[in-house]
């Protein structure tokens, strides 16, 4: 909506965009998850690069360096202030700007380095998982994907069904990356369950997949609904932005399979009630 605005010259168009990128702006900051703002101006960025190349990389290489030094703490302190001492938002914003604007510039540096060497990339948990599979454990085969297959069933189908996030959390226990005592939820992601599924030759053969089922998604998105800027960045990011993030094998299989689902079903209501025409999509 931001580029539709600035492109077609229409400053109202612009200004709902504008409002509706600083309502999710907001939203994410106060949320207590960091991915949310650098998914946000990710996606910004990659609209607008075609057409103001130099304006993204003046602007956008100062935001992400700002980003990456002063959202860590940030972050924890938001979590800290709602999710253990259960207080109110507003109470939470406030003490995460005293944090950053009054307290000593060591421990918003501290946390930042502890975010870019040990949380941003996730292979300090990952070496855990090769430390633990195979030495204290065998790989877990099919046992991941079998998981992943029986989360596809709805409860109103089947009550009994195993709770998906206990169950996966169960391969973190094991490996002890975090304990059965704590608070955090740390899954797995697509590329540690290949591992833990067969090894090395896992990880390549469940990337590959990945990769190719993330192309093919994002390509039927762009032929269905008339190109690139509804189809990939709306469709595509709106419905399958674990994706984006990364999941583990059985919530990541649940969001293609029901996402496409969901895709098909919103293309057809667009194209039965005229939305799309024959011109704009695929026949």
């Amino acid at each position: 909506m931001v580029l539709w605005g600035l492109t077609q010259n229409k400053p109202q168009l612009l200004l709902a965009g504008s409002t509706f990128l600083c309502y999710q702006v907001f939203q994410s900051a106060q949320s207590g998850y960091k991915e949310g703002l650098f998914v946000t101006l990710i996606l910004l960025a990659a609209v607008l690069y075609p057409r103001y190349k130099h304006l993204v990389i003046n602007l956008g290489t100062p935001c992400l360096l700002l980003l990456l030094y002063f959202l860590p703490t940030w972050n924890n302190t938001i979590r800290n202030a709602t999710w253990i001492d259960e207080l109110p938002l507003e109470q939470a914003t406030e003490q995460a700007y005293d944090q950053l604007f009054s307290s000593n510039d060591g421990t918003v540096k501290q946390n930042s380095w502890a975010f870019l060497t040990n949380r941003f990339s996730e292979i300090s948990m990952f070496s855990k998982y090769v430390e633990h599979v195979p030495a204290n454990r065998s790989y877990y085969g099919t046992e991941i994907l079998q998981d992943a297959m029986l989360a596809l069933i709805p409860r109103a189908l089947w009550p009994a069904k195993p709770n998906t996030e206990a169950a996966s959390m169960t391969r973190v226990y094991e490996a002890g990356v975090i304990s059965e005592h704590s608070d955090a939820s740390a899954k797995t992601r697509t590329v540690v369950d290949g591992y833990l599924s067969a090894g090395y030759a896992g990880v390549f053969l469940t990337m590959l997949c990945y990769g190719l089922v993330c192309q093919s998604l994002c390509n039927l998105a762009e032929r269905l609904f008339g190109g690139y800027e509804v189809g990939c960045i709306v469709i595509f990011n709106g419905m399958f932005q674990q994706l984006w993030r990364g999941n583990n094998l059985e919530f990541i299989i649940n969001n293609v399979v029901y996402g496409y689902i969901l895709m098909m079903i919103v293309f057809n209501m667009l194209k039965h009630i005229g939305v799309l025409r024959p011109s704009d999509v695929d026949q």
